[in-house]
């Protein structure tokens, strides 16, 4: 197949090829899948999220583009545009309101001279902030960015499609397949597979090279797959040359390749883009039509409601033109999504393996012996693929390594579309990665009781594979666990890990490890480990509520930063303090939390409704409480936390020794806690550091002093009222 012939010739069997293409349904689709409406999944009907990567460092934001817009000049969005755009939004605004308000003549005029300079200032900005690099000029080469499954052949394919049916743009397009290359020359590959060939080969890669010559800034190369390109660099023969310039270097360039890619073709090309699936609305409008589809109509919405409260891995997964498909199969067969990302992980690779079955079985049964086998061999090669960065795998690979070739009828692997007319080995690609990463953790399980084996298995492992081998190994991922190093986790990665797991005694005593609340951790044997931070986040109250009810734990000291979300729900909070208040381990607590302008009064009042437990609890020995304040005068606000304080000191621990209130208290208020603390006379130190509260507080201090003696007492940074004169003892210094 080639064109020795005119380039109208070539241009017409070009466009009728990929016509034909843009047209068909993927030929090669798993038996897992139900029948769908022809035509659903062919790339003419694609409907890509497309996001644009800004290349600079200092950039991290993507904005949604068009399919074609990929070769066009893009007008980037600006935050300086978006806060001018809400300036003139609020100006109009008032202006109605002004108008309406006042019916004055006078006024009216003055508002719209106000209005017109308001605008003319408006347009000057934004002129000026868009002429200053916010367009994106149009590109030469173009790189596009996708995860395996995520549709960038079909994107290929969609995009010579349209070039097909529209009768402007490139004179000729190409659609190269880079595994297919194997090292022979660009032109050679044109010339022997792609078109259609009345000559000899000689002479028709001579007429090729000149006819893209002729028309070399009117070409475009479409190089799929720079990712599955096995042997790396060299087997790109002169494909290299084309994507560094060399070799044409005035023709359109579109590569595909897997993120990991981008620091070697980051510097190659002019844009990059991201491609994240599916947009949205069109994954809810083909999931609504599977069901109906399959007669099950009633069931469409139920299945759009589980799937919209998931969390967004799961979404992502939605997003891929087969991983929608996997969750409507899994809805079909169990009526339910997983709540908890590995566990839905596992229930959908089960569900399919178990209708690629022949017979299919029943999704209440297990997977039969010998297909589990197949799984941990595969799971192995999927591990080490991760460890070199890439989710493919060629066909003699999985023969010999990944348990033969049957594995690949067990539906999680799709078989490349091959464009050329000689048959080439199969490249198999996973559905999504987070399949390759589950495959990879169920051949881990398989070693778990082996320490030797899982600890060389566990060094350098790739993120995304330690959660869903919690989720397998549930109550005995301590295995797991007790082969991390503390500073290798953070705690939110391993609170994550304990609630997919479950919290087995097990698994909460090597998390307390972990996360310094347990033995065996500290940079000496005598020394005692640092207070950890607790922040009021759901996941880490959850964890630390855990790790406070567990006999592991022998932290002595621990900082909670109170600071609520809007929203926020309170029943992790309850079941923290809860914990807290029962643990014997822990001696000294500290809460700190930041009183700003907005400080809701409920969320006072929730800090407040702890603080008896707190300084009730057994064994308690220091208390600290620190409440920074932006406002200078915030005492109203402290008030219910105050009175708990007073409250919870009539009923403070026998064990309680010092205490320490970093507040900004008024001398009423101050006045009231020396009062408490007349009666508990087991607090020896006491410390009110940056006090303001003048003569009447800091007297009271003085009184309690005289009363009952304390071993220590700090003042430190405290000073007078605003409009207070100095004392001639000092006691009051002023402002």
């Amino acid at each position: 197949m080639l064109f020795h012939v005119k380039p109208n010739t070539t241009r017409t069997f070009l466009k009728t090829f990929y016509t034909e293409l843009g047209k068909r349904d993927p030929p090669h689709m798993p038996a897992w899948v139900c029948p769908l409406p022809l035509g659903s999944l062919c790339p003419a009907h694609f409907k890509p999220h497309l996001q644009l990567v800004h290349k600079s460092e200092q950039e991290h934001r993507l904005e949604n583009i068009k399919p074609d817009q990929i070769f066009a000049p893009v007008r980037q969005c600006s935050s300086v545009v978006v806060v001018v755009v809400v300036v003139v939004v609020v100006v109009v605004v008032v202006v109605v309101v002004v108008v309406v308000v006042v019916v004055v003549v006078i006024v009216v005029v003055v508002v719209v001279v106000v209005v017109v300079v308001v605008v003319v200032v408006v347009v000057a900005i934004v002129h000026s902030n868009l002429s200053d690099g916010t367009v994106s000029e149009a590109p030469r080469r173009v790189a596009v960015e996708g995860g395996p499954g995520s549709g960038r052949t079909t994107l290929c394919l969609r995009l010579l499609y349209q070039w097909a049916i529209q009768a402007e743009g490139p004179a000729l397009a190409f659609i190269v397949p880079l595994r297919e290359l194997r090292g022979s020359p660009l032109l050679n590959y044109l010339a022997r597979e792609l078109l259609p060939r009345t000559a000899a080969l000689g002479d028709a890669v001579a007429q090729v090279w000149r006819t893209l010559h002729l028309l070399e800034d009117r070409v475009l190369f479409v190089l799929d797959g720079y990712d599955e390109c096995i042997g790396g660099r060299a087997s790109l023969g002169d494909a290299a040359d084309l994507l560094e310039g060399r070799l044409f270097p005035e023709a359109r360039i579109l590569v595909t390749c897997s993120p990991i890619n981008t620091a070697t073709l980051s510097p190659l090309v002019q844009r990059r883009i991201h491609l994240a699936g599916l947009e949205w609305p069109h994954v809810e409008r083909l999931c609504v039509a599977y069901f109906i589809h399959n007669n099950m109509a009633g069931r469409a919405c139920e299945f759009l409601e589980a799937l919209n409260v998931q969390p967004q891995p799961v979404k992502q997964l939605g997003q891929h033109p087969l991983g929608w498909i996997m969750l409507c199969c899994l809805y079909q067969d169990s009526g339910s999504l997983p709540t908890e990302t590995s566990a839905l992980m596992h229930a959908a690779v089960k569900c399919i393996v178990k209708r690629s079955l022949e017979p299919a079985i029943p999704y209440e049964e297990e997977i039969p012996g010998h297909c589990r086998k197949r799984l941990e061999e595969f799971g192995k090669v999927s591990l080490a693929a991760l460890r070199e960065g890439r989710c493919c795998y060629t066909e003699a690979e999985i023969r010999a390594r990944g348990g033969g070739i049957e594995v690949t009828r067990l539906g999680f692997l799709t078989r490349g579309l091959t464009f050329g007319q000689r048959r080439k080995p199969d490249l198999f690609t996973p559905i999504h990665v987070a399949v390759a990463e589950f495959l990879a953790a169920y051949y881990l399980t398989s070693v778990a009781q082996y320490a030797n084996i899982l600890r060389r298995e566990l060094e350098g492992l790739p993120s995304g594979i330690i959660g869903h081998l919690a989720g397998l190994l549930g109550p005995k991922t301590h295995l797991i666990l007790n082969q991390l190093c503390p500073l290798e986790v953070p705690p939110r990665s391993v609170f994550s890990l304990l609630k997919a797991a479950g919290a087995s005694d097990g698994n909460v005593s090597a998390v307390c490890r972990l996360v310094g609340a347990g033995s065996g951790f500290g940079p000496a044997p005598n020394e005692k480990p640092p207070a950890p931070l607790v922040h009021t986040s759901p996941l880490e109250l959850e964890g630390w509520s855990k790790i406070l009810q567990s006999s592991a734990c022998t932290l002595e000291a621990l900082e909670l930063v109170f600071q609520l979300e809007r929203g926020f729900d309170t029943r992790y909070l309850d079941e923290f303090f809860d914990a807290l208040a029962t643990n014997e381990s822990v001696k000294l607590v500290r809460i700190t939390s930041l009183l700003g302008q907005e400080f809701p009064a409920d969320e006072a009042l929730r800090l407040a409704g702890h603080l008896k437990s707190v300084l009730g609890k057994k064994k308690l020995n220091d208390f600290e409480l620190v409440i920074t304040c932006l406002e200078e005068s915030a005492h109203d606000k402290l008030e219910c936390v105050v009175n708990a304080l007073c409250r919870g000191l009539s009923h403070a621990s026998n064990s309680l020794a010092r205490l320490v209130l970093d507040m900004n208290l008024s001398g009423e208020q101050v006045s009231r806690i020396c009062e408490a603390l007349r009666g508990c006379v087991q607090v020896q130190a006491l410390h009110l550091p940056h006090l303001g509260c003048g003569s009447e507080g800091l007297a009271s201090v003085a009184e309690l002093l005289k009363e009952r003696p304390l071993l220590a007492l700090n003042l430190a940074g405290s000073w007078g009222s605003k409009n207070e004169d100095p004392s001639s003892s000092g006691i009051s210094m002023g402002r």
